[in-house]
């Protein structure tokens, strides 16, 4: 072991002298990381987030950059990842090390005090909207969430252009989401958008009112518009989209008017994370310009200054993003109007 460990602080210390002083200290703050989680025989981070699919072009980043550790992913969400942690601290502790979730579950988990407060170096520029409660956790990215239609059904020009557009008579029976009436993807998203004006109640008794096919899981309402089953999509995440259309299904994405409504993904440590140099490396190295580059390549927008966009976006593209202080304070309400206006 301690050869090992030897060897990757030669390692680092190696490849210091060719970089900018900035990179170099980020190198060695991450390499200090490193070393201790190898030191202490960590092989793994254990991250609980919504899906691990998603993430493959950042794990594949991170255990590339440190090949003596793995990344473990567990899909957990909303409700689901709230028992389960809540189940493992009352048998001892967490089985996790670190959670990767949104603003509708990770405030909840730090409410309970069972997240460390953590802020690395790396993080130290990231805008304060974006910094949880006493640095309990930091958003990392961003969804990027607009429309689409099956082309087989639907013509670029007859497509919607807008949240407006959406209430056309002639979509009736034609829209897929995923449901409001549950903590959601899209009613966190949506928050944002009635936050910023862009929707009202009325607007959600119209979308009501077209009798759309709902599901619990933005997946399976991409697949209902990918297979025919719908003609639009509605706050579909563009990575679904990505992913979909790689694949050859006969689709194309709008970004609304009133531009695209996003959710944050945070990170947070877990206390009493069994592999906490491990996790604290992974926390550190998302904030880093190579771990930015690989969130975009996830179809997800970086949160720090400068991070690269996503390919396939618009120019500019306006985010209604929520933070998670407006939905602690606002999504109770929110989510009571949701299930008074949809039946389902």
């Amino acid at each position: 072991m301690k050869i090992l460990s030897r060897a990757i602080a030669l390692a680092f210390a190696f490849g210091l002298s060719a970089l900018p002083a900035a990179a170099q200290d980020a190198d060695a703050y991450l390499g200090g990381f490193y070393q201790q989680a190898v030191d202490a025989g960590e092989s793994e981070v254990i991250i609980y987030n919504p899906t691990t699919r998603g993430l493959e072009p950042v794990i594949e980043a991170f255990e590339a950059r440190f090949p003596e550790i793995r990344i473990k992913g567990v899909d957990l969400f909303g409700s689901k990842l709230l028992a389960r942690v809540d189940s493992e601290y009352a048998a001892g502790g967490p089985l996790g090390d670190v959670v990767a979730s949104t603003p509708a579950d990770t405030p909840e988990v730090g409410k309970a005090g069972r997240l460390i407060s953590f802020r690395p170096e790396t993080a130290a520029a990231l805008p304060e909207i974006y910094v949880g409660n006493e640095d309990q956790w930091l958003d990392w990215g961003m969804t990027i969430g607009g429309m689409f239609y099956n082309t087989s059904n639907v013509t670029a020009e007859d497509a919607p252009k807008s949240y407006a557009d959406i209430l056309d008579p002639k979509w009736k029976g034609r829209i897929s989401m995923t449901s409001f009436r549950i903590i959601s993807g899209t009613g966190q998203a949506f928050a944002a958008a009635i936050r910023d004006g862009v929707v009202d109640r009325a607007w959600f008794e119209g979308l009501a009112a077209q009798e759309p096919f709902v599901t619990e899981r933005a997946s399976a309402a991409t697949l209902a518009v990918v297979n025919g089953q719908s003609d639009i999509g509605l706050d579909i995440p563009f990575h679904y989209y990505v992913e979909a259309k790689a694949k050859g299904a006969p689709i194309e994405m709008v970004f609304p008017a009133e531009g695209g409504i996003s959710i944050p993904r945070n990170v947070g440590i877990f206390e009493g994370a069994k592999n906490i140099n491990a996790a604290k490396l992974f926390v550190a190295w998302m904030f880093t310009p190579e771990a930015q580059a690989a969130i975009a390549q996830s179809g997800l927008q970086g949160t720090m200054p400068g991070a690269p966009g996503v390919d396939g976006t618009p120019e500019g593209l306006t985010l209604h993003a929520i933070d998670w202080k407006t939905l602690q304070e606002n999504y109770g309400g929110y989510l009571t109007m949701f299930q008074e206006v949809f039946s389902q």
